[in-house]
């Protein structure tokens, strides 16, 4: 027999057991739950062999019931109790038997949720949404030949709730930061819950979201955003990598929902290391670099502070990028080109997270190098006129290893006064040399100037680091020249007087008679060929002279000075003087004409044109000489 809601119904008469059963699926499906096993005290039933030990239910339409009797059930009735409803369900053969029945042992008896599901929705008792307590109130027993029945009522203690049972669905498994303390927004939606008790709205339902990672579990609530129970939780910060458990309080009318969860994910961006390390000297190098990331189409500089490691063999150097990805390495003392392998791993501190990335670079550390008695000398030119700078040296290498099979060339510097800028002058070559414990060099040339200082300076290759020697002290020498230098008279006829004369000066602070020197004079009939006529010597202002009958071919006249330890070597000027008549073959002149077999060309000049004083010497080549 089948009783209804004893507030809307009477007690009515029995249906056929098919509708019976539909009357209790749509009550319980919604959401039977059983808050605890309930256990019915064992009054007179024990003694008529039955009694009810728990009900149970899973909020789904599971109602399991588990007695104890003497004999297999046939039929029972349980009251459903809960303020002002009641319900009674004694349709026994819905339930299913999960054991064999054995005398005196619980029997367990489900009511599934495959055949609540069944019939769900279909027409009948509505139990409100609320706590129900379960109460037996008769079953029959029977082994074919005897029948007990429960003679009177027992009231199984707890209750069980008839509630909406809510399920959150989130946006996502996971959801990824791309920062340190990124503020992110949880989303989902409440879906699934009984037809019976859920409510026509979820609007304003509260959505709680905890850090279950983090100590002490953070955290944050939102609420329903519209009826269909959309969501949204914002402000949620943690860990990159902690879990976040999603739920929805018990109130009421309504079960807990069951937690959703979701994982922060970091997301990182592509990182990438540009590392340069010029060649430097022993113990002297750096590898310099820069660690950047993709941001659209653009490389951007990385935060400060992302650790950078470089490895190579044994050897492990670590440091952290500056404002705007820059770094630098200081490289160990190893000779050689060594390969270092750059590497960054994933970084949760940047900003935004850098993915780890690797790059490696080769690193050449150069032979330490110095040089040793370092000489300059500046001499007088004879043959071309000006100085001649001579010039050697030593390189040696500063540490104990030998250093592979490679000869250096050094470059001569020179600078006029103490404070100005170096200037090349020229490359030479070095070489093996008894009395050098390195790499010996010398080399001739002309100055730029006559008074200046000198150094040398090893020219850095793939083996050896660069070194200057120490300046000389000023190495200089006089600048001279003939002023003036005549021939006269210009036309004469042969066997005539002809006068030649000048003064031969030299240079200090200003222009000066260069007194008691040998001036040669020559003489040419085509400015190619010189020959000598004989030599006078300068008085004490410079001053020369020499008066002779003139029984040569018409020619040029001039005079070789060829210098000393502190005059350079100077020509005069040409002078041509035309002779009319007849030459003699043979010189009137005490001494006669023969070649020059040393000279300074003449009409040669220490000074450049359009340079003041103390004058430039003329860019003749650089005399490279090895040595040997």
């Amino acid at each position: 027999m089948i009783r209804h809601l004893a507030r809307i119904f009477s007690v009515a008469a029995s249906r056929p057991r098919a509708g019976r059963r539909n009357y209790w699926i749509g009550a319980a499906l919604g959401a039977l739950a059983l808050a605890s096993p309930l256990v019915i005290a064992a009054a007179p039933a024990a003694a008529l062999g039955i009694q009810f030990g728990s009900v149970s239910g899973d909020g789904s339409g599971d109602l399991t019931i588990t007695v104890t009797s003497d004999y297999q059930l046939t039929d029972w009735t349980i009251s459903l109790s809960g303020g002002t409803s009641t319900y009674t369900l004694d349709d026994f053969t819905d339930f299913h038997d999960q054991d064999t029945f054995a005398a005196g042992q619980p029997q367990t008896y489900v009511l599934p949720t495959a055949d609540a599901q069944s019939v769900f929705g279909s027409a009948g008792i509505a139990l409100p949404p609320g706590n129900y307590t379960a109460t037996a109130s008769a079953a029959t027993a029977t082994d074919g030949t005897n029948t007990e029945t429960l003679a009177s009522p027992q009231t199984m203690t707890g209750s069980f709730g008839f509630l909406a049972q809510p399920t959150l669905t989130l946006s996502g498994p996971t959801f990824n930061t791309t920062q340190p303390n990124q503020s992110v927004t949880i989303q989902g939606q409440i879906t699934g819950c009984s037809t019976v008790a859920c409510p026509s709205s979820w609007s304003g339902t509260s959505v709680t979201v905890a850090d279950v990672t983090a100590t002490g579990n953070p955290q944050w609530t939102g609420t329903t955003t519209d009826a269909t129970g959309d969501f949204s939780v914002p402000g949620v910060t943690g860990i990159p990598g902690d879990k976040y458990s999603v739920s929805i309080p018990a109130t009421p009318t309504r079960l807990a929902a069951a937690p959703a969860t979701t994982q922060d994910m970091p997301q990182y961006a592509q990182a990438l290391i540009m590392a340069t390390a010029a060649n430097a000297p022993y113990g002297k190098q750096t590898i310099k670099g820069k660690l950047t990331y993709q941001s659209g189409l653009q490389q951007v500089g990385a935060s400060a502070g992302v650790k950078i490691t470089a490895t190579a063999g044994s050897h492990t150097l670590t440091t952290t990028t500056s404002s705007g990805g820059a770094f630098r390495l200081t490289v160990p003392p190893i000779t050689g080109t060594t390969t270092w392998l750059l590497s960054t791993q994933n970084d949760l501190s940047s900003t935004p997270f850098l993915a780890g990335t690797q790059s490696s670079v080769a690193a050449t550390q150069l032979w330490p190098t110095a040089i040793t008695r370092f000489t300059a000398k500046v001499t007088p030119n004879p043959q071309q006129g000006g100085a001649l700078l001579d010039v050697s040296g030593c390189v040696v290498i500063t540490i104990s290893r030998p250093a592979p099979p490679s000869d250096p060339e050094v470059e001569i510097e020179w600078r006029g006064s103490r404070t100005a800028k170096w200037q090349g002058l020229g490359h030479l070559s070095t070489g093996r040399e008894p009395g050098c414990a390195g790499l010996a060099f010398s080399g001739s040339g002309t100055p730029e100037v006559l008074s200046a200082y000198y150094r040398a300076v090893v020219i850095p290759d793939t083996t050896y680091a660069t070194s200057a020697s120490a300046s000389t002290g000023r190495v200089w020498i006089h600048q001279t020249r003939f002023r003036p230098f005549t021939a006269t008279p210009h036309v004469v006829a042969s066997g005539q007087k002809v006068t030649i004369k000048g003064t031969l000066q030299y240079h200090a602070g200003k222009w000066r008679g260069l007194a008691h020197q040998r001036v040669a004079i020559i003489f040419s009939h085509n400015k190619k060929n010189w020959l000598f006529l004989q030599n006078v010597r300068t008085n004490r202002n410079g001053a020369f002279s020499l008066t002779f009958r003139d029984v040569y071919k018409s020619g040029w006249w001039s005079a070789n000075y060829q210098g000393n330890k502190t005059d350079v070597a100077v020509s005069a000027g040409i002078s041509r003087v035309r002779v009319r008549g007849h030459a003699s073959t043979s010189p009137a002149a005490p001494t006669g004409l023969r070649p020059v077999s040393r000279l300074t060309a003449p009409g040669s000049s220490a000074t450049r044109s359009g340079l003041s004083w103390p004058g430039l010497l003329p860019a003749d080549p650089w005399l490279l000489l090895m040595g040997d």
